[in-house]
Order: C-alpha cells, then structure tokens, then sequence
C-alpha cells in the first residue's frame, strides 16, 4: 500500500488497512485472505492517530479531539456521530485500544508549530470512553508510568488486561519497559523490560495459546524477538 499514512487495525475476523490517499480501507478476511476495499465517506478526519473497531462501529480517534464514529452501510463507511473525551488536550501519537464496552486511549505528544523534534509535552494519561452511556473518564495512572507517545498496545479480553510497551518520550528516546493494566481491578503492574533500549517495539497477544510475542528492531539492521508467557509475566 502507498500512502502518506496507513493506518491497521483487526477485529476478530477481519484485518483493515485505511489509506487516505484513496480515503479506502482496504479489508482483508483472515479466514480466507479474500480482500475488499471500503469507501469512506466525504468529510473523513485529515488528522486521523488511530481507527479500532469495536460495538460493531468504526471509533475514529484525531489530533483535534473530533472523533468520529461510523458505521459500514453496504461498500461503504457512513459517518453516525461524534465521541469524545473529556479534558482531552490535542496531540499526536496516542495509542487506542477496545476492551468490552470501552475505548482506552493512552498517551501521546503535544502537539506543536515548532519543527523540533524534542518539541512537545508527552502524556502518560489514560481515558477510557464508554460507548454504552456515550461518557468518558480519566483513570489513574501508576506513577511510574513515564509519559511517551507511539507506544503500543495489546488487550487480553478474557484477562480483561491492557499491556502498554515501549514508545518515545519529549527527546525521543525509547521507554523500554512494559505494563499491565487491569480494567477489573483498576490496577498497574510493571512486567518487565524489553530487550534493548534502542529502536522500535512491536508486539501481538495469541488470546488461545496465552503468549505474548515482543518483536524490537533495533538501530542495527538485526531483529531481536523475544517470547514468554503471560504465565511469567502477571
């Protein structure tokens, strides 16, 4: 795919990819790996961060604050309403995750006119916006939990836990540790570190197996996987 920016996001049976140069989604059957393309609809967010799926909806998270929700009508995207969170102040590089009834955005960086890259304020907050009652809430936050922006997320829905992993912070150096987070009991844990400090973290959670696969790539042209369980780690 080529784009300025494409954003990927999964639901339990499909695999979506948005491509704003088109105003797409292309969407992929996992099952199958048979491939249909969305059209979106005229007035789609420019400043979109993040897109999940969850409640049989489209949750459209932007640097604004003006999320839109939308739904699928046939081949195309319809746009339905608008979410927000309250108190939320506008950035870039926050990380959106659904659990149940909810969306939890964590994180992100202020957004600036300057050019520099160490410009801006990094978040380490947490809101989780309930689609059921269409109201939003601020949770605490483990104070060890340093601010950062582009930091990945992963869900366990049987655990009903959120693991945070990685990202920058305001001078752009990795935060190399990983977190849990319990939405029952509104608890955090520091799990463990990630195996180097230097480059990019990605990250997937087998629900059926129980594992927790953590891919860094560093600054080298080497890749360093490392596997263990959630058994391990909580």
């Amino acid at each position: 795919i080529s784009a300025n920016f494409a954003n990927a996001f999964m639901d339990d049976k499909f695999f979506y990819v948005y491509n704003p140069d088109r105003n797409t989604i292309t969407c992929t059957d996992t099952a199958t790996g048979m491939e249909r393309e969305i059209g979106c609809y005229e007035d789609m967010p420019e400043d979109i961060i993040q897109i999940v799926f969850a409640n049989h909806c489209f949750f459209i998270l932007t640097k604004s604050g003006e999320n839109h929700i939308a739904r699928l009508a046939g081949h195309n995207l319809k746009y339905v309403t608008t979410w927000k969170l309250d108190d939320w102040t506008p950035r870039t590089g926050a990380t959106v995750v659904a659990l149940d009834y909810a969306i939890y955005v964590f994180g992100g960086k202020e957004l600036t006119d300057s050019k520099e890259e160490s410009a801006g304020t990094c978040y380490n907050d947490l809101y989780m916006y309930d689609f059921r009652t269409g109201s939003s809430e601020k949770l605490d936050v483990d104070e060890d939990v340093t601010p950062r922006y582009n930091a990945k997320m992963m869900i366990s829905r049987h655990w009903k836990r959120i693991w945070i992993l990685g990202g920058k912070d305001e001078s752009d150096a990795t935060a190399a540790d990983i977190w849990e987070f319990n939405t029952r009991k509104q608890e955090w844990n520091y799990i463990n570190d990630l195996p180097t400090e230097e480059g990019n973290a990605s990250a997937c959670y087998d629900e059926e197996n129980d594992t927790m696969s953590v891919l860094v790539t560093p600054e080298e042209e080497t890749d360093e996987c490392r596997l263990f369980s959630t058994r391990d780690i909580t």
